[in-house]
This record gives C-alpha cells, sequence and structure tokens, in this order.
C-alpha cells in the first residue's frame, strides 16, 4: 500500500491518550515485578477516515455510531484490523486492534455529505521510558509522536475530512 498522510484531525470524539498498566519478565527465576503506573501506560484513541457517501447510503448507513463504509483507498482501515505501538528504536511494545467503524459528523454539523467514519482502539500494557513513539494501525505507515504526545489526546485521520 502507498505511503499513508497522517494529520492531527481538529474533529470531536475520542483522541489518542497515553494513561497506565504493563508487565515484563525479570529473565530469571522467582517473582515477576508487578507493573506501575509509572511504568506502563495505556495508548487509546481513534482514527477518523474519509466515508463513502453513496457506499453508506445504499446501505441505509445513516445512524451516528451505526455502521460506515470507508471510501476505496481505505479498506484496511475497518474493526478487528491490528494497531501497533513502537518505541523510539522502531520494536514492538504494544499491540490491539480496532473496533467497529462507525459514522460520525464534524462537531457542529447535521448533513450526512460531511459525514466520516470513526474506529477506536486501545492499547493496553505500553512500557513507559521511550523518549518517542509510534502508532501503526493496519498496513499504514507508523504516525510518530513524542513520549509527551502519547499522553495527550490525539486523533487521526486520512483522507479529506
Amino acid at each position: 500500500m502507498g505511503r499513508s498522510v497522517w494529520r492531527r484531525a481538529v474533529l470531536g470524539g475520542v483522541g489518542v491518550t497515553a494513561l497506565a498498566a504493563c508487565s515484563s519478565g525479570t529473565g530469571g527465576t522467582g517473582p515477576t515485578p508487578t507493573p506501575t503506573a509509572a511504568s506502563t501506560f495505556v495508548v487509546e484513541g481513534s482514527v477518523a477516515v474519509e466515508s463513502d457517501f453513496v457506499a453508506n447510503m445504499q446501505a441505509d448507513n445513516t445512524t451516528l455510531d451505526g455502521p460506515c463504509a470507508v471510501k476505496a483507498g481505505y479498506d484496511d482501515i475497518k474493526g478487528g484490523a491490528q494497531v501497533v505501538v513502537l518505541d523510539a528504536a522502531g520494536s514492538t511494545v504494544g499491540l490491539g486492534t480496532l473496533a467497529t467503524v462507525t459514522l460520525d459528523l464534524p462537531d457542529g454539523t447535521t448533513s450526512l455529505a460531511s459525514a466520516f467514519c470513526r474506529a477506536t482502539f486501545r492499547v493496553v500494557d505500553v512500557p513507559a521510558g521511550s523518549d518517542f513513539y509510534a502508532i501503526q494501525i493496519a498496513s499504514r505507515d507508523p504516525y510518530r509522536l513524542t513520549a509527551a504526545d502519547a499522553r495527550k489526546p490525539v486523533e487521526l485521520s486520512l483522507g479529506d475530512l
């Protein structure tokens, strides 16, 4: 698939927020230490994707938070698609999946012509300590962010929204 052009969206809804929780082995015998809030966090958020207006009308996808058909070229953004969190070294430090893709509208808009699709995700047990992280959704290029930004709401978007 071609290069992804990720943007931070200025749309309402769920964002990518880094919170807290992970486990790691000690490599030796004995108990595995219980992770603390300072050693791990949760990455959760959403990706907004351009919708296929005609396909949504034909399928009667007209209910907010109901099913949504994405525009051609974004078919990899679907419920169950893999979400990978990478650290600064490019190592996988967390795995999750996209939830069902649902119909959404920009804040203050009521027209279905302005509708887009949104999928949320949640990746738990991401180890803290990296200066940078990246989120890779489905077959798209990773979206890189600082450790500080990984702990703030981030909304990602694909397409003309």
